[in-house]
């Protein structure tokens, strides 16, 4: 996503700061929302809390996420982590149940939706960290700073407008 921003392709992105942006992009302050990323593995499998725990097994990832910076540290070679990409959540999922893989990395919403229509037991759980979700603008968009603070005026007004109608109710 980062490179389609920073090419002007995508002018807005709402998801995780890109983790490095080369100054092509802007980020907004406001906190839209958090994504919680885990890693899932069936059986008896160690935790795992931390990036060191990573090294040594075999990690199903969904293509194109950044995980919050983590996916470096598991393509680095160094880190001896074997890694398989997918496209999916529900890929990832079928992938961790026919043992392609020790551990899911993935972010917790999307996962839970998905374990609803599939048939998998004795799915553990591992809390990895919280991400926080922001507005980002690409620099190229020839407003790119007023585009930012507009959206971010627009979320504070929608917040304020469900505090007042809690307020009513």
């Amino acid at each position: 996503m980062t490179a389609f921003l920073s090419r002007g392709q995508i002018d807005v992105w709402l998801g995780l700061a890109p983790v490095v942006t080369n100054n092509q992009v802007l980020v907004g302050n406001s906190t839209v929302s958090e994504l919680t990323l885990q890693a899932y593995s069936v059986g008896n499998k160690p935790a795992i809390i931390n990036k060191d725990d990573l090294e040594h097994k075999s990690i199903i990832i969904i293509r194109g996420y950044t995980y919050g910076g983590w996916i470096e540290y598991i393509k680095k070679p160094n880190n001896q982590i074997s890694f398989v990409e997918t496209t999916s959540h529900e890929s990832g999922l079928n992938m961790l149940k026919l043992g392609r893989g020790d551990y899911l990395l993935d972010y917790k919403a999307p996962v839970e939706y998905t374990l609803r229509t599939l048939e998998m037991s004795k799915v553990t759980v591992n809390y990895l960290s919280t991400f926080p979700v922001k507005f980002t603008v690409s620099r190229q968009h020839p407003k790119a700073q007023q585009l930012l603070d507009n959206l971010e005026a627009s979320h504070r007004q929608l917040l304020a407008q469900e505090d007042n109608s809690a307020v009513i109710k």
